[in-house]
């Protein structure tokens, strides 16, 4: 995060009733550095537009989880009205976690299938060519093997594609986190 003079804008409104709230952020050498609320709501609007950017499902969800954990990082010394901002950061870090999970288990789903598809038709097959009176030409099964073959390798890149995005250790590091959030809910 770049370093930014703050001080300039807090003394160049003149004071009046308002308040001015901030949160400690991290800086690049790990020391606090004080952010005001403006600054703060600006970094949320910049993680927003950030998630909102991607394509990838998995890529949406790490964002909404990585915005959710920066409220949550901000929200202990926030000094207005915690309860929205602690609610939508909770349900971010749940629905990046269901996004993920729901990826993931299709994915693996839809590799089951594709190996049982092959399985069930390597049988078939088989007795079809047993059978003097098949229709099947050789042709036809060599090619439909290849095509189910072409599945199982298709269905394998996406759950390696999901798995490279977010690895074991971050999902479940993501999913303590959403069971913890779900825990906290009131």
């Amino acid at each position: 995060m770049k370093r930014e003079n703050f001080s300039q804008t807090a003394t160049s409104t003149p004071i009046s009733n308002h308040r001015i709230y901030y949160a400690p952020a991290a800086s690049t050498s790990g020391n606090k550095v004080k952010i005001y609320r403006h600054s703060f709501e600006r970094m949320n609007q910049e993680y927003r537009v950030s998630m909102l950017r991607k394509v990838n499902p998995i890529d949406m969800a790490i964002a909404k989880y990585e915005w959710g954990e920066f409220i949550l990082e901000q929200l202990p010394n926030y000094a207005d009205d915690r309860s929205e901002l602690f609610n939508g950061a909770k349900i971010l870090i749940i629905r990046a976690y269901n996004i993920i999970s729901e990826e993931r288990y299709n994915a693996k789903i839809a590799l089951k299938k594709a190996t049982k598809a092959l399985e069930d038709f390597t049988r078939h097959a088989a007795s079809a060519m047993q059978d003097s009176n098949s229709r099947l030409s050789s042709r036809a099964i060599e090619n439909r093997r290849a095509y189910l073959k072409g599945e199982i390798t298709r269905r394998r890149k996406q759950y390696a594609d999901i798995v490279r995005r977010c690895p074991d250790q971050k999902f479940e590091h993501i999913k303590r986190r959403a069971e913890y959030c779900e825990s906290m809910w009131y």
